[in-house]
């Protein structure tokens, strides 16, 4: 279970990248500015958090909850930033499924590390 753990929590990292200016198809001045700036530097903390997380998780190591849920954390703002961020760029296709989706796994998450329970079930079992 720990590994699938794992793997689940790396390939979700890697969506993010979804949220990111050259995954939009679009280029220039609607792209650019503070807004997208936070955008990415979120969304490749929310990689490298997963990421890390994920290999914490494999490697049975004690720091992988704090950094989930700090990846979490980052996920959901990235989220949110994205969502702000693009409503000014036209033809963007999928915005709202994916603020959803990676702002609610993400919560999910966050709330699986919260609870005991969630967390012993996903990885600490075997």
């Amino acid at each position: 279970m720990r590994t699938i753990t794992a793997i689940a929590v790396f390939l979700f990292g890697t969506t993010f990248l979804w949220l990111t200016p050259a995954m939009a198809g679009k280029s220039g001045p609607d792209l650019g500015g503070a807004r997208w700036v936070a955008v990415q530097l979120l969304v490749w903390a929310s990689i490298i958090g997963f990421t890390l997380s994920a290999w914490g998780i494999y490697r049975s190591q004690a720091w992988w909850v704090p950094a989930l849920a700090a990846s979490a954390v980052a996920g959901v703002a990235a989220a949110a930033v994205y969502g702000f961020a693009v409503r000014d760029v036209s033809g963007v296709a999928n915005v709202a499924s994916n603020v959803v989706i990676h702002a609610g796994i993400s919560l999910a998450l966050l709330g699986a590390v919260a609870t005991p329970a969630l967390r012993h079930t996903l990885v600490e079992r075997l």
